[in-house]
């Protein structure tokens, strides 16, 4: 939102936005008790979320967008590149979320036994991952043979199961951008 910040539109899209997650977050709280897999909750969650997206994208607010002379406007006006962020995004931030709620509710044994720095590896190796599937030739795919055996020394035999779940993810995201976003060369 930062080109649009002295439009006081924007300014209520972000009210509205602010107030629409409290509320989601507020229902989530009340509404999931420990019966419900914190995955599940979380999934529902994410979609209500992106619910609240769709319902602000069926108003048109291109009128309101600033002129093309606007340092931002390259950007803003790239779909390819802010799907590409907006995937990148899910894979490394989401993806973090993702797999541990998974693992709580239906892997208890390997939840909860990662440390911050096995958490900030497994968002760093998606984000690896993912720029290998989406620009790298298939000789490169070797790298992830070495991502394993440094995925196993990182996190000591008991992120196997998080190494499978980073080159699936990050392979499901990177493979859609190459196919359906990325220009093929």
């Amino acid at each position: 939102s930062w080109p649009f910040l002295s439009h006081a539109w924007m300014w209520g899209l972000i009210v509205f936005f602010s107030a629409s997650h409290v509320f989601i977050d507020r229902f989530k709280a009340n509404v999931f008790d420990k019966k419900v897999p914190c995955f599940v909750a979380f999934i529902v969650d994410q979609l209500m979320h992106v619910v609240v997206l769709c319902v602000v994208l069926l108003f048109d607010f291109s009128w309101r967008a600033p002129g093309p002379s606007h340092t931002w406007c390259p950007v803003y006006n790239d779909t390819k590149a802010v799907i590409f962020v907006a995937a990148y995004l899910a894979v490394t931030f989401a993806g973090t979320y993702f797999w541990d709620t998974f693992k709580r509710s239906y892997l208890p044994s390997l939840a909860g036994k990662e440390t911050a720095r096995m958490i900030n590896y497994g968002f760093f190796e998606r984000g690896v991952m993912m720029a290998v599937f989406c620009f790298s030739p298939a000789r490169f795919f070797l790298l992830f043979l070495i991502l394993f055996f440094v995925d196993l020394r990182m996190r000591k035999r008991i992120g196997a199961f998080d190494f499978f779940f980073n080159c699936i993810f990050a392979g499901v995201g990177g493979l859609l951008m190459r196919i359906f976003v990325l220009p093929i060369h």
